[in-house]
């Protein structure tokens, strides 16, 4: 029973808070767009950046680094933003639901005011079961990686300092102030310590009374790689969204996502892929890199690709404001993965203005590195 308690606090923790976060940013957006898929994702972003925001001065400024400060802070701003954006979107009736009965998903039918209704009626008579029998196919591919993540747990060699420096803080109420290979007490070792994802793991396991390893093993390879699948599923959302694909769209986004699951499960060609990252090291920050913050910036600017085309600026400034809350999530991940996700942003940036002729394009996407210059700056600083 305690178990079950545990687990029941661990899903509201990384499943209900994070979505009634995302309400926040997703108020700018109208009602047709708030799809719970994107709300939860958007949530996401907000919540890693504002660990790394309120993580970081706790480490720095603190003598050992004060984890139960960091504790007290985070719960607070995450339950105050919780509320804020339940009320800011009214509800769950501000929640467009009907995504998940064939309404508009948050693409173009979303991203755009002008709809072709009667393509939109031809796909909807058009027969449930093919897609019904795909989407089958998946969630059983899904379930699987399920299964083998929980049943086969897969210890790899850096679990020894990320792993133990999550058990270390949950155990000692410090922030990288013992050394997890030897136990004794350490210097500050930056490289490692401005990355707070083993932190928000810690975090995690104290605010649902759980064991770190048993969070990072155990229950933390089956929420990312659903938050990885979810981001696919919105990208495949954006790109299928065109007029010359809208007739099979129902078809097209089902196989996608089993060609995406097939991919996952077999992609283990060498301990280099995202694939083999995602599956048998999601619980690492580097592995949240690869397969949650890259496919968010791609996803966003699909996204904002559509949108400085249109006039909607409420909808322009809620992408922008998750691209800048994503380069500072990658933050979280690892002291490189925010500089290439900087470098990701800015050459998509770029990209866009040359495609476009729209150089604000490109300089939306250097405020939106800003906070890679200031990581770097505390990084040197302090070195």
């Amino acid at each position: 029973m305690g178990y079950v308690i545990k687990a029941f606090a661990l899903v509201c923790w990384t499943i209900l808070v994070p979505f009634l976060i995302g309400m926040l940013p997703c108020s700018l957006l109208p009602q047709k767009r708030r799809t719970p898929g994107m709300i939860l994702l958007s949530g996401y972003f907000v919540s890693y950046a504002v660990f790394e925001l309120v993580g970081l001065p706790v480490l720095l400024l603190t003598k050992t680094g004060n984890f139960p400060l960091l504790v007290l802070l985070y719960t607070i701003l995450a339950a105050a933003m919780a509320m804020a954006g339940y009320v800011l979107t009214g509800g769950v009736s501000g929640v467009n639901w009907t995504a998940f009965l064939g309404g508009p998903s948050g693409g173009l039918e979303a991203d755009t005011d002008v709809v072709d209704l009667k393509t939109l009626r031809e796909e909807t008579k058009s027969s449930p079961v093919i897609p019904a029998v795909l989407w089958g196919g998946f969630l059983c591919l899904l379930l699987y990686e399920f299964f083998m993540a929980y049943t086969h747990l897969f210890f790899d060699g850096d679990d020894a300092y990320y792993v133990v420096q999550s058990v270390i803080s949950w155990e000692t109420n410090t922030m990288y102030h013992y050394l997890p290979y030897t136990g004794g007490s350490t210097s500050l070792d930056l490289r490692h310590a401005m990355a707070m994802f083993p932190m928000w793991v810690a975090y995690l396991a104290r605010i649902s009374t759980m064991h770190p390893t048993a969070v990072a093993h155990s229950f933390l390879p089956m929420l990312m790689i659903a938050l990885s699948d979810l981001l696919l599923f919105q990208t495949a959302s954006s790109l299928f969204e065109g007029g010359e694909f809208r007739r099979f769209r129902r078809e097209l986004l089902p196989m996608f996502m089993i060609l995406c699951a097939v991919l996952q499960i077999w992609g283990n060609t060498s301990i280099y892929t995202p694939e083999t990252f995602l599956m048998m090291r999601s619980w690492q920050g580097k592995s949240v890199f690869v397969n949650f913050i890259v496919p968010a910036v791609f996803l966003l600017f699909l996204r904002i690709y559509r949108v400085e085309k249109g006039l909607d600026v409420r909808s322009r400034q809620y992408y922008w404001c998750m691209l800048l809350c994503v380069n500072l999530a990658a933050g979280l991940c690892s002291s490189m993965a925010i500089v290439l996700a900087a470098m990701l942003t800015g050459l998509c940036g770029l990209f866009i203005a040359v495609a476009d002729r729209k150089w604000r394009i490109l300089l939306r996407s250097a405020v939106c590195c800003i906070p890679t210059v200031v990581y770097v700056g505390i990084y040197f600083l302090l070195k």
